[in-house]
């Protein structure tokens, strides 16, 4: 499957290092979309679906992505520190070295995740489910490192 490269919403085009600080995207269909390096940081991107996104090196900080769909996503070396990721489904996506310091992923799903050197310092896990996810050398809520 080839990943789209260029997106359009309302006929603007969003591509990969795009600066979209701030912006509403509230139950936006995003599947596919090629959004590296993009700033998102302080965006509501409650209930959007982000599933199979390139979004490795951006900026999610300060993010609200609650109920989010981003199954099979790439997160890798993102920025989501206090990022809202509630009830969030990241089953099967890649996480590797990305910043989650005091994210709030009460009831997310991270079943199957690739997690290894994710930092999750301070974050709230409760009711996450981790079933099969892999935490190598991940630093968890209590500053502890995963083996």
């Amino acid at each position: 499957m080839g990943r789209l490269q260029i997106v359009e919403i309302n006929g603007n085009r969003i591509e990969p290092g795009a600066k979209l600080r701030r912006v509403r995207l509230v139950d936006t269909d995003l599947t596919g979309a090629n959004l590296m390096a993009a700033d998102l940081s302080h965006s509501n991107l409650e209930g959007s679906n982000l599933s199979d996104v390139d979004l490795s090196d951006a900026d999610l900080a300060f993010a609200i992505l609650d109920s989010a769909n981003m199954t099979n996503t790439n997160l890798s070396r993102a920025d989501l520190h206090l990022t809202n990721l509630q009830n969030t489904n990241l089953s099967n996506a890649n996480l590797s070295s990305a910043n989650l310091y005091e994210s709030n992923l009460q009831g997310a799903n991270l079943s199957n995740s690739k997690l290894w050197e994710a930092n999750f310092k301070g974050a709230d896990l409760t009711d996450t489910d981790l079933t099969g996810a892999i935490l190598t050398d991940a630093t968890m809520p209590d500053g502890t490192i995963h083996e």
